[in-house]
Formats: structure tokens, C-alpha cells, sequence
């Protein structure tokens, strides 16, 4: 069985192969390149880090935290307890530093 071909092709048709025309869209690209993670620590302050600036942005577009109350509430409660912990992190790890160098 033979398929019906058409005589008049066009110039479009010329560029395409058996899987179709080529793609004429940019490729994808994220906001971020990713950052290949070493150590857990180093993966859980890449996450915190672009939580708490995700925390900011969200803070900045509430226009009217009073209209919007337990939704930017909750956004400051996350980003005070992540300042908490890295705070905590860097205190922590000054203390061990002192500590070797006894």
C-alpha cells in the first residue's frame, strides 16, 4: 500500500524530517542554575535561603497586610523562624571554631 503524496510542497515542509518540522522555540531555561549540592548542610541553606527570599518577594506584593492578616502572618512567622535558625547555625559554628582553636 502506497501513500498519497502531495505535489505541492512547500518550503516548510522541505525542513521537516520523519519526526516533524524542527522546533523553532527557545529551549527552556530556569530562573536559577542549579547548584550542585556537596553536603546536606549545604542543600538545607540553599533551600532556606530561597525560601526567606521567597518570604520577602510574597511580603512585598501583600499591599494590604490587614486585609490579608493570617496569610502575611504566616509569611512573617516563616521567614522570623529561618532568621532564627541560621542565627542559631552561624552562633554555633563560631563556638566550634573557638573551640578548636583552644
Amino acid at each position: 500500500m502506497t501513500l498519497p503524496t502531495n505535489s505541492s510542497s512547500t518550503v516548510a515542509e522541505d525542513d521537516s524530517d520523519m519526526f516533524g518540522p524542527p522546533h523553532s522555540s527557545p529551549p527552556i531555561r530556569r530562573n536559577r542554575p542549579k547548584v550542585p549540592m556537596i553536603s546536606p548542610q549545604l542543600k538545607q541553606r540553599e533551600v532556606r535561603k530561597r525560601i526567606l527570599q521567597l518570604c520577602v518577594h510574597k511580603l512585598e506584593r501583600i499591599k494590604d497586610s490587614e486585609r490579608n492578616l493570617r496569610r502575611s502572618v504566616c509569611i512573617n512567622n516563616t521567614y522570623s523562624r529561618l532568621t532564627d535558625d541560621i542565627r542559631r547555625e552561624k552562633q554555633h559554628k563560631l563556638l566550634m571554631l573557638s573551640n578548636l582553636a583552644k
